[in-house]
């Protein structure tokens, strides 16, 4: 790799082996991931300079995130009727297990 003092590196990639380009991607992603962040929380202050100077708060303007309404249970252990399950997301341990001992879905059923 070649630098060049106050420019922009120049990589001819075509000499790079495949884990040279493999650490350079990482290396790139990793520097993207930190300007994205970097830019979104710029961002995030203009806006709220520019919600306070018209003398509104951000959540005035886009409103506040509204908490989720938790999932109806669909599954319940029979063994321990506190543990339920909605059917998304990954599997709890106490669902897979009934299933392997032969429990049959309609059995877990709310």
């Amino acid at each position: 790799m070649r630098r060049r003092v106050g420019a922009v590196a120049t990589i001819n990639l075509t000499k790079l082996s495949y884990a040279e380009l493999l650490k350079l991607q990482a290396r790139l992603e990793a520097a993207l991931a930190e300007k994205r962040a970097a830019e979104a929380n710029a961002t995030k202050d203009q806006l709220r300079a520019m919600a306070e100077k018209a003398g509104f708060t951000v959540e005035e303007l886009f409103g506040k995130r509204g908490a989720r309404r938790p999932r109806e249970a669909k599954y319940r252990n029979p063994n321990n009727p506190s543990q339920t399950w909605s059917g998304r997301g990954r599997k709890p341990n106490w669902f897979v297990d009934a299933v392997k001992m032969g429990a049959k879905l309609e059995s877990l059923s709310v």
